[in-house]
């Protein structure tokens, strides 16, 4: 199967989901971000405003309130992070996201400071290489934020996980993918 192929495949798996059983399993990925993001002790994290069938971290937000919180919007072909202090910063965009609002700061990286980006992903493999909705927005992203200190953390349905995914050569691989 090819990605496109794939990509409809467990986007419909994805669907298939009960409300139930993916709230329950958001708060399992949620609690093991917490967690690993505490260990961590990153200045600034990056999240993403879920889609309904998407893995819902907000829980994530909303715990480390301390922290620089970024969120991303699409400009074009493009994708960039800007901090967001209160849910309330953000608004519908592009695709039917939630974006933050055009008055937040982009994001700024530090060379002293140590971020965690959370990356939603239709699926994802073991390695960490991952299926999106094929624009390659984070792979854009992350390949030109390469000289800051970003740890990549992949969160997906154990449903939709992949015996193994084809990357290409721009694809950018999570260090480290969590599953529930």
């Amino acid at each position: 199967m090819n990605k496109k192929e794939e990509r409809k495949n467990f986007i419909k798996i994805r669907s298939e989901i009960s409300i139930p059983n993916r709230i329950k399993k958001s708060e399992v990925v949620t609690s093991k971000l917490i967690k690993l993001i505490a260990e961590g002790d990153y200045d600034g994290i990056l999240l993403y405003a879920p889609l309904k069938d998407e893995v819902n971290i907000l829980g994530v937000f909303n715990h480390f309130y301390d922290k620089d919180r970024f969120f991303p919007r699409v400009n074009g072909d493009t994708m960039e992070f800007y901090r967001v202090d209160a849910l309330t910063d953000l608004e519908t965009g592009n695709f039917n996201v939630s974006e933050p609002k055009k008055e937040c700061e982009a994001i700024k990286y530090d060379a002293d400071k140590k971020y965690v980006c959370i990356m939603p992903g239709v699926s994802y493999d073991e390695t960490g290489y991952r299926i999106g909705y094929g624009k390659g927005y984070y792979d854009k992203y992350l390949a030109g934020a390469e000289s800051a200190d970003i740890f990549k953390v992949g969160v997906c349905f154990e449903d939709c996980k992949s015996n193994g995914i084809e990357a290409e050569e721009s694809d950018i691989k999570a260090d480290v993918v969590i599953f529930a």
